[in-house]
């Protein structure tokens, strides 16, 4: 975060930084903002459906989501944790830190109103989803 903030600082840009759990921004966090940034940490939450509303709501009307997130692909989904993999996929249920299933994130976020969603599918390891939400 240092670097980042000292980055912005040279750059004359104003950013607001804040370290924490993106599962905890709401309690952490007030208002929203421009732009709202996740790679690889989608795995980590605890409830797809209720990230997916979180993250949207720390967006302002016109603002941007970006989400990078690594796939099970990328973990081995057939190796030790396959019942982890299934049990997400399946019945969307969390044990531990499974990656979201392909495809899943973007169809999280078509739910609510965006003005335009960007996906990237490129690699079978990695989602990439960028999405404006309707507003100003």
């Amino acid at each position: 975060m240092e670097l980042a903030q000292t980055k912005a600082k040279d750059a004359g840009v104003e950013i607001e930084f804040s370290l924490g759990y993106l599962d905890d921004a709401r309690r952490m966090l007030r208002g929203e903002f421009d732009l709202v940034f996740c790679r690889v940490c989608w795995y980590y939450c605890m409830d797809d459906r209720r990230f997916a509303r979180m993250f949207y709501s720390l967006i302002k009307p016109g603002g941007v989501g970006y989400i990078e997130c690594d796939t099970p692909e990328f973990a081995d989904p057939k190796g030790p944790r396959r019942l982890q993999y299934f049990l997400n996929s399946k019945l969307w249920l969390k044990i531990g830190h499974p990656r979201p299933p392909h495809g899943r994130i973007e169809t999280l976020f078509r739910q609510f109103p965006i003005k335009n969603i960007e996906v990237d599918y490129s690699s079978l390891y990695c989602d990439r989803v960028l999405f404006f939400k309707n507003g100003a």
